[in-house]
């Protein structure tokens, strides 16, 4: 199942989720106010390490979606999108939602990072029908 060709269907896959943080989470888009809410301080030094890290979580989270995409063989990019937004939906909403309720955070911030996701997740669902 994982050959060269998979590997870098799931980056290209992780690359659309990183494009969509990047614009998503850039200071003008939402990025201002995601870092208000969530009482994030911007750190220079720290900046690499976090992008490593957030790449290989969406790296994570693409192999996951390529891995029931292909059990549940969905075949267009659309159904790829659709099938995304439906994993969001299930597995990432509930997630998010709980760490809001738990950590007390704004629920505004729950709707930033949902926002997010949902495109994010259907990105990789469509790259990784196109790419595959």
């Amino acid at each position: 199942m994982f050959t060269t060709a998979h590997l870098m269907t799931v980056g290209a896959a992780a690359v659309a989720n990183f494009i969509v943080g990047m614009i998503w989470y850039a200071p003008p888009v939402l990025g201002n106010k995601w870092m208000k809410l969530a009482k994030v301080k911007p750190d220079p030094n720290a900046m690499a390490r976090t992008m490593f890290y957030g790449f290989l979580a969406a790296m994570v989270g693409a192999c996951g979606l390529s891995y029931i995409m292909e059990m549940a063989a969905v075949g267009t990019v659309q159904e790829g999108a659709l099938f995304g937004v439906t994993a969001w939906a299930c597995i990432a909403v509930p997630v998010a939602l709980q760490s809001i309720i738990y950590e007390m955070y704004p629920f505004e911030l729950f709707f930033i990072h949902a926002g997010y996701n949902a495109i994010a997740y259907a990105a990789m669902g469509a790259t990784l029908v196109w790419m595959g």
